[in-house]
C-alpha cells in the first residue's frame, strides 16, 4: 500500500465520531453481557436429591440432600409429595422425631432419636444441607409409588417449583439410619 492511500484511509474512517461510537457500541455489549452473566447466576437453581427412602407402614420416611446453585440465598418453605394428583405434606411442625430402639432379648442395648429436617430450610448462596423428611400417607399411596418421584417445592424467591427426583430402590428402615 502507498502511504498516501493509508493516510487517506485513516483521516476518512478513524474520526472523533467513528470513535465515540465504537467506545458506545463495546459499552452496550459489556452491559448486555454483565446483565446476562448477573441473571444466570442470581436466578432460582436449585438440586434436590433422595439419597435413601424408605417406608414405615403408612408412612414414608427420605433422606434428602438440597443444594442452592444460586448466588443468591434461598429458603425453602415447604415440600410436598405429588401422587394421582394427590399433595402429601413433608413438612410437620414442630419437627417429627423418630425414635429407634435396639434389643438384645429384653434388655434394650441402644436408643437413637432422629428429627426429620426443620422447615423452613434456609440456604446461603451456594451451599447445601441434608436431612429427613416424613410423609404421612396412607399405605395405598405408599404402595403406588414410583421412580421418579414427584414433589412440589416453595421457596421464598417465585412460585412453587415442580420436580421429579429419581430414585433407585426401597432401603429398609434399620439400615437408613
Amino acid at each position: 500500500m502507498e502511504p498516501q492511500t493509508i493516510t487517506n484511509f485513516f483521516s476518512t474512517y478513524i474520526t472523533r465520531e467513528n470513535i465515540t461510537l465504537a467506545i458506545a457500541v463495546f459499552g452496550a455489549l459489556g452491559t448486555i453481557t454483565s446483565w446476562i452473566s448477573n441473571f444466570y447466576h442470581t436466578r432460582k437453581n436449585i438440586d434436590i436429591q433422595i439419597i435413601k427412602i424408605s417406608r414405615i407402614k403408612n408412612s414414608l420416611i427420605a433422606y434428602v440432600f438440597f443444594q442452592n446453585k444460586s448466588q443468591l440465598p434461598i429458603s425453602i418453605n415447604s415440600i410436598s409429595i405429588q401422587v394421582d394428583g394427590e399433595s402429601y405434606s413433608g413438612c410437620a411442625v414442630p419437627p417429627h422425631t423418630i425414635k429407634i430402639t435396639k434389643q438384645t432379648g429384653n434388655t434394650i442395648t441402644g436408643t437413637r432419636e432422629y428429627q426429620s429436617i426443620p422447615f423452613p430450610v434456609n440456604l446461603g448462596s451456594l451451599s447445601g444441607a441434608s436431612g429427613y423428611i416424613f410423609f404421612d400417607t396412607s399405605k395405598s399411596v405408599v404402595e403406588a409409588l414410583s421412580s421418579p418421584l414427584t414433589v412440589l417445592v416453595s421457596t421464598n424467591r417465585g412460585k412453587s417449583m415442580k420436580m421429579k427426583l429419581p430414585w433407585t430402590e426401597w432401603t429398609d428402615w434399620n439400615k437408613m439410619f
